[in-house]
């Protein structure tokens, strides 16, 4: 499980999904990426993603290249618990992902940036073009413990080192898939170049 409590660490961790295109009846793919980790690192990390189950369907969740750390090899307990693990949850349309390791060498924790999951489905077929569906990064809708009675509102991302729980402050910039081809750039009569001007250089080229 993530830290349950913490205190900042000094830091600002990113997550932010991709922006997409796709026609009714296509496959696309959203990466959900995490950035400006601190030096530290990051060694427990749990949030959620909603979606529009009205505009798509999702068909797999899996892990990006940022979970790639070999933790595997210096976490004992990863033969019976996955590190990473992730949940499309149908009801209220989210899917829950989590990464953690018990390793204790930080050069095996997520590190930097990079994809930290990838998201695969299909526009439904109803879809109406020109709909956007939301892809909306934010916290894990349950208690903040078995039987508190508090929701938890909180992403979950930091460290445990040597028995204290720390977590960074984060801010999220959400994704989408828009229904429909993607739009070219308007641009003027006469402007061959692109530039937004219509000039001599236009003349030229």
């Amino acid at each position: 499980a993530a830290p349950a409590t913490a205190v900042a660490a000094g830091g600002t961790v990113v997550f932010s999904a991709s922006k997409e295109n796709a026609l009714p009846g296509e496959n696309f793919t959203v990466e959900v990426s995490l950035s400006d980790i601190p030096s530290t690192g990051i060694n427990a990390c749990e949030f959620a993603v909603g979606y529009d189950s009205s505009l798509v369907t999702i068909t797999g969740v899996e892990a990006g290249a940022l979970t790639k750390t070999n933790a595997e090899s210096a976490d004992s307990s990863s033969s019976s618990i996955p590190l990473f693990d992730a949940y499309v949850n149908k009801t209220n349309s989210s899917i829950n992902v989590c990464w953690s390791t018990a390793a204790e060498d930080s050069k095996y924790w997520l590190q930097g940036s990079g994809v930290m999951v990838t998201i695969t489905g299909t526009v439904n077929s109803d879809a109406k073009s020109g709909s956007v569906a939301d892809f909306e990064i934010e916290a894990i809708s349950r208690d903040t413990y078995p039987g508190s009675g508090t929701k938890n509102d909180k992403i979950k991302v930091g460290y445990y080192s040597n028995n204290a729980k720390e977590m960074y402050d984060y801010k999220v910039e959400n994704g989408s898939v828009t229904i429909g081809s993607a739009q070219l750039a308007v641009t003027k009569y006469g402007d061959a170049n692109c530039d937004g001007t219509v000039d001599i250089s236009d003349v030229v080229l």
